[in-house]
């Protein structure tokens, strides 16, 4: 009602709404609760909003997810809130079976690494690989279940933006250097393509119908990863082979200036 209630495009009134969670900053399963229950009322309330009121619950959506992050940075994301923070992306958002709403998992699936890295600046540094795959765990569940085609290109989607954020973030960087491509990025790929594969080869947790689209997804994954490692020896070799001439070129002009002291000398 309060959300409604806001005039259009004021955001200050969206935005104060979204920070409630950190009324239970002591309390980490009841802040989680929270927005299980706030995830919950827009799940089930969805259909019921007209054109005007969309605009806001959007908005609504992306601070929700932002403090929810924030909230889960300001705690370090200790083991209780990146665990509650995923089982309400599983079980509340993306969980094909409760979630019959595109328009809820559409706009997640466009902003959530948006939100990831205004919350954490610099995010590829600052979050473990570990939990940046603890993020990604229940959009592979995901896509691993959905059932209608659309969906399911929809995720894959999701999936092959990650991938190109990943590449795009660096790109710039070692186009104007010769520095090696992170090891963290190389990594982050193989696991994912690993953990894919993984998936779409299990007998368990994953519909039949969807195998392909996920072997499609690995593939994609996979290429990347063989092609940065490929690039990341040939940098090495290039790098290694410039610090064995600088040495070189160093050696000879410490040498060459002996020389030189030496006939001064005489």
């Amino acid at each position: 009602y309060e959300i409604s209630a806001c005039l259009v495009g004021s955001e200050m009134c969206i935005r104060d709404r979204s920070k409630l969670i950190h009324i239970y900053k002591e309390s980490p399963k009841l802040a989680y609760r929270f927005i299980s229950y706030f995830w919950r009322i827009m799940v089930r309330e969805w259909n019921l909003l007209d054109g005007f009121r969309l605009d806001k619950f959007y908005s609504l959506m992306r601070f929700v997810i932002r403090e929810s992050l924030q909230y889960g940075k300001d705690r370090k994301w200790d083991k209780i809130s990146w665990q509650s923070f995923s089982n309400v992306m599983k079980d509340e958002i993306l969980d094909p079976k409760k979630t019959k709403n595109r328009g809820i998992v559409i706009h997640v699936l466009d902003i959530f690494w948006e939100e990831v890295e205004k919350v954490h600046d610099g995010w590829l540094g600052e979050l473990s690989s570990e939990l940046i795959m603890k993020f990604i765990g229940p959009f592979l569940r995901y896509l691993a279940q959905v059932e209608q085609e659309e969906d399911i290109e929809i995720v894959k989607s999701f999936f092959v933006k990650f991938l190109d954020r990943l590449l795009r973030k660096h790109s710039s960087k070692l186009k104007q250097s010769n520095s090696p491509i992170p090891e963290k990025v190389v990594s982050l790929i193989e696991q994912i393509s690993t953990k894919l594969f993984d998936i779409a080869s299990s007998k368990v947790g994953v519909l039949d119908e969807n195998r392909d689209y996920i072997y499609d997804l690995r593939k994609t994954y996979d290429s990347a990863f063989r092609g940065l490692s490929k690039e990341t020896k040939k940098r090495k070799l290039s790098t290694d082979e410039d610090e064995r001439k600088s040495k070189k070129a160093k050696l000879e002009e410490e040498v060459t200036e002996k020389n030189t002291e030496s006939v001064d000398t005489e």
